[in-house]
């Protein structure tokens, strides 16, 4: 590279700068984080999780299972997106012989953006600009 640096012109120096820096703003910039964890209460909390990109939704969920006269009540919180929140929201029931399973309490949400790559990248051409 210092090869290159030495027979290269500043002008082709500066377009290079600028084109690293400008492909950084494609990088993702706002990544969803979600709060995850699964509990046999009606509550539950847990560590942030970056989610994929693909995921859009933070969603929590309760499920309430009967076997006979017995009640079990779960909670899970998870990354998902918001096609699949919407389709819990309608609630969904399983049977499986004596026992039945409803999903309840669905909640969608898209809080707790984080923007560390956004920032670097925005203070990097920001930085760029006061050079060139």
């Amino acid at each position: 590279m210092v090869l290159f640096c030495r027979t290269a012109s500043p002008v082709i120096m500066k377009d290079l700068l600028r084109l690293f820096l400008f492909s950084l703003l494609f990088m993702e910039g706002a990544s969803l984080e979600c709060e995850t964890c699964t509990s046999q209460t009606t509550s539950c909390s847990g560590k942030r999780q970056m989610c994929l990109p693909s995921q859009d939704t933070c969603i929590t969920w309760m499920t309430e299972s009967t076997k006979g006269n017995v009640l079990a009540v779960s909670t899970t919180k998870a990354c998902s997106t918001q096609d699949k929140c919407e389709v819990l929201k309608h609630g969904v029931a399983g049977w499986s012989g004596k026992s039945k399973t409803i999903v309840k309490n669905v909640q969608c949400s898209k809080a707790s953006v984080s923007y560390g790559s956004f920032f670097l990248a925005l203070s990097g051409f920001l930085l760029l600009k006061l050079l060139l």
